[in-house]
Parts: C-alpha cells; structure tokens; sequence
C-alpha cells in the first residue's frame, strides 16, 4: 500500500468512528484522493451534523446504496492511531497542496491563469489550515495597547483629510465620484501633498502617462495644462523649477500597465521593505481577474485582497472607485458601484460632488462628503481649478 492511500485510509477511519473528529473543520473531502474514503467523510459528516452523533443506524443504509457499507465496517477495525490523527492530516494537507500546485502549473502553461496569478495562488496555498498564531497580552501591555491610536498619516496641504477624515496608516481609504467629476485629479493632489514625506505609488489604469506627468506639473508650476503646448519664457521658468521640485523632492513612482491585483501585491511587497508607501489605485473597477468574471465578485475580491495587503505590507491605500449615473442629486454610499464590499472594507469613503455641474468652467465649487469613517464624518466646500488641477478651499 502506498503512504498516501495508506495515509487516506487510517484518517477516513479514525475521523469516521469518533463523534468529535468528524466534525474537525480541517477533515475536508478534497484530502482524499480515493473516491470511497471522501464518499464516507461526506456521509458521515451529514450524520454527525444533523444527529450530533455517528449514528450508524444512517449512515449505514446510506453508505449501503453506494455498495461501501463493508468499507466502512472494516474502517471501524482499524482506527486506533487517534494519538497519530493530527500529525496524519497534516500529511494529508501538504499532499493537497502539492496536488493544486501541479494543477496551477498546467493552467499557467495552457495560459488559463497569468504566471502572476500563479505566483499568488501558489503562495495562498495551505492558508486555509493555518491555524494562525495565538498570544496574550500581559496586563501592562493591554494598559499600553488599549490607550494608543493607530497612526495616522501627516498630510500639509489637505485640510479635510488633516481635520475631518484623518485616515489612519495601514487602511483602505476609498474616492468615489462620477464619470468626469475629477477623482483621479483629486488623488493626485493627496499624492502631491503626500509624496514630501512618503514615498507615494500611482497604479495608473485609466489614462496616460504623459496625462498624469501634466496633472502633477500644473499643481507644482500653476501653469494651466493648456498652456504647455505655448508655453512664455516665465511660465517655462516656473515649469522648469516644478520639474526640479518633482524630481529631487516628491519620492514617487508611476506604475502603468499592471492590470491584475497580484501584479500590484509584488509590487507593492518590494516597495514597503524600506519604508511605508502610500498606494493610489485608479481605479478598483479596472483591476482584472480571469477567475471571476462577474463585476460585483471581482470588485468583492479586490476590496478584501487590497485591505489584506495592508495587513500584509507596510502601505495604506487609496483606492478610486465610480460611482454609479443614474442621478445627478448628491451622492451617497449607495450609489458606489458594487457597493457592498467596498463599503464594508473601507476605513473611510470620500465622495466628490460637483456643485457647479458646468463642466466649462475653469473653477467649480465641490463638495467632499465624508460618506464613512472609522471616527467623524462631515462635508466642506471646495473648489477644483480645472486648469492647473488644483483643489483648495479658497
């Protein structure tokens, strides 16, 4: 007998003939590999549900109309390795995962799956036995703990989020706005404000890269991006100071193209080894995942990987998300597209309203609505100079 159905059939047996092991969340069917022993771990675990206990008088008749009620009368003669239960299913388990690794091989090869979609779900394999780690806090420490605020991040320039959101460091903070109101340029001038101190990441997904080098040039210049193309020897002079400001000043890096969440998570986990980073995602609706097609699902999935990789990686992120256009009235938590998980996930929700709504303006006054937040929420008058991209509250 070879050590994996060896291996199989001792835990079908100690599992199926004890009350308590039975019901062991690890005792999963997808360990086994033989096709009868994940038949009586199925059945067995129904019984134990439903009666609390191994009723034999249900699961025999049930096993019966399967032909293997005499395999499971000889499991009954061999389990007693109980001593041995754990350190066999841990076996089992690191056989499971090989088995999926060789899977996610051919499915790379085949080009069903992206190799970084590999290299993550390789790397995720086993986490759902990890039994995570235990601890407890000695009476000084919870005294310490439990009077200390999460850190919060040090903006200059943005008011609202100095005063009102004051996201803390290691959360998924959310912008929401419509098609065309402005919340990559809004994000860009939290990056601005930002990049002096930490070293700041744009994921762009949506425009250009020239489009975001003007964006963050008419903040630093206050040259009118439609003045670049004709620009006066003064406004080169402030162009030119800007571009040097950016380039020894502004710790930031603008990453194009990385459409999936794995690809944002290596990178992402090479950046944070030196110091925190700030990551700006625009935008959530844009990220990729050839396993789920369905928007809601993906959108769901990225939400909980991106608030993982706070937790995983020293960054805070600040993730863009539309908003949906069926009304122009002031919106609300309810109108975020696929809503549920980004509204669950979030630390804090920033929602931009256009007051003015003329979108010929060069000012318009916006009103930024703290929609939620793990401490105040609240609204302020803005105005957004269309122009040189800035928002101010003057």
């Amino acid at each position: 007998m070879e050590r994996q159905e060896y291996l199989e059939q001792q835990v079908a047996a100690i599992a199926s003939n004890d009350d308590n092991l039975i019901k062991d969340p690890n005792l999963k069917a997808e360990l086994f590999t033989i096709p009868a022993y994940q038949t009586i771990i199925v059945q067995c675990k129904l019984v134990a549900e439903k009666k609390g206990t191994l009723a034999m008088e249900d699961i025999l008749p049930a096993l019966s109309k399967q032909g293997l009620d005499g395999l499971y009368i000889e499991l009954m003669d061999l389990s007693y390795q109980k001593s041995r239960y754990d350190e066999m299913i841990a076996e089992l388990q690191t056989g499971l995962s090989i088995r999926k690794a060789k899977e996610y091989i051919v499915e790379v090869e085949n080009d069903a799956i992206t190799f970084e979609e590999f290299q993550s779900s390789v790397s995720k394999l086993g986490n759902e036995y990890s039994l995570g780690t235990s601890s407890k806090w000695s009476a000084d420490k919870i005294m310490v703990e439990l009077q200390r605020s999460g850190e919060k991040l040090q903006f200059r320039t943005s008011a609202f989020y100095r005063d009102i959101v004051q996201p803390a460091k290691k959360t998924v903070n959310v912008i929401g706005a419509r098609t065309g109101v402005g919340k990559s340029a809004f994000a860009l001038n939290i990056l601005n404000d930002l990049a002096e101190r930490y070293m700041c990441l744009y994921f762009n997904l949506e425009m250009t890269e020239k489009e975001i080098y003007q964006r963050l040039m008419a903040m630093q210049s206050g040259v009118p991006i439609n003045r670049f193309g004709k620009l006066t020897d003064k406004e080169k002079g402030f162009l030119s100071d800007a571009a040097y400001r950016f380039e020894n000043k502004l710790k930031f890096k603008l990453y194009n193209g990385s459409k999936s969440i794995e690809g944002i998570q290596r990178i992402v986990a090479r950046e944070t080894r030196k110091e925190h980073c700030i990551v700006f995602v625009d935008h959530i609706g844009y990220i990729t995942n050839r396993k789920i097609s369905n928007t809601r699902e993906r959108i769901q999935n990225t939400m909980i990987e991106l608030n993982t990789m706070t937790k995983d990686y020293d960054c805070t992120v600040f993730a863009l998300s539309q908003l949906n256009r069926d009304t122009d009235d002031t919106p609300k938590l309810i109108n975020l597209k696929d809503s549920g998980e980004v509204e669950q996930t979030a630390h804090s929700i920033l929602l931009l309203h256009d007051i003015t709504r003329d979108y010929n303006a060069s000012m318009s006054e916006y009103e930024l609505i703290c929609a939620k937040n793990r401490g105040q929420t609240g609204r302020r008058k803005v105005y957004f100079n269309k122009y040189n991209q800035k928002f101010s509250e003057r």
